[in-house]
């Protein structure tokens, strides 16, 4: 029996060891054009590796939210105020998260081996003071990984005039679990972020 104990404790100690020292490998060719949405990723550890392949068309959804909502001109009227509510809150947290989450940013381009990295997208909002917002965010962001990384590019396209929403994403990186850890805690820890999850969870509630 304790011979037993003392294999399963190796074994589970070497297991957790390969999963933090063992180095992964990440490969994500994700995009989206319109209302069609693919996304193709692998993942190499050890002598294992998976696969998931998928594609998605979002126009059928939205056919069928549209023939199944007949609302009313005053429910249609509260949703768009809803929605700007809405928007309204998620700038809130962007600022609110922004510095923590370019320190988490750094700490994890710091401590990975990005082989390819290439990113764009073309957005818009119905409001172009938030496009032109949002678009502050987005350089500053593009700024400081191009600093910390030589093999990242990213190309950002703002539409001032309509809404939309296209992207192309295709990178491949590796990386050791235990590196990237410190950045991680770190974030999860920090003030700012943990007062941001107490207001997504008091407005959860209060919905």
């Amino acid at each position: 029996m304790e011979l037993f104990i003392q294999i399963f404790l190796f074994v589970l100690f070497l297991l957790i060891g390969l999963f933090l020292f063992a180095p992964f490998e990440l490969k994500v060719d994700s995009m989206k054009y319109g209302t069609r949405i693919e996304n193709n990723i692998l993942v190499k550890w050890f002598l294992f590796s998976y696969t998931l392949n998928r594609e998605e068309d979002t126009s059928l959804k939205n056919d069928q939210k549209k023939a199944s909502s007949g609302e009313s001109e005053e429910k249609a009227g509260s949703e768009i105020k809803d929605s700007v509510k809405d928007i309204e809150f998620i700038f809130g947290l962007i600022k609110q998260l922004f510095r923590p989450s370019m320190r988490m940013m750094v700490g994890i381009l710091n401590k990975i081996t990005v082989k390819t990295g290439h990113f764009s997208v073309r957005y818009g909002f119905n409001d172009p003071a938030d496009t032109g917002m949002m678009c502050g965010f987005m350089y500053s962001a593009a700024g400081i990984v191009r600093q910390v990384s030589d093999k990242c590019k990213i190309e950002i396209n703002p539409v001032f005039d309509h809404e939309v929403f296209n992207y192309h994403a295709l990178f491949n990186i590796q990386m050791r679990i235990y590196a990237i850890i410190p950045a991680f805690l770190i974030f999860m820890f920090n003030r700012d972020v943990m007062d941001a999850f107490w207001k997504i969870v008091r407005r959860k509630i209060s919905f």
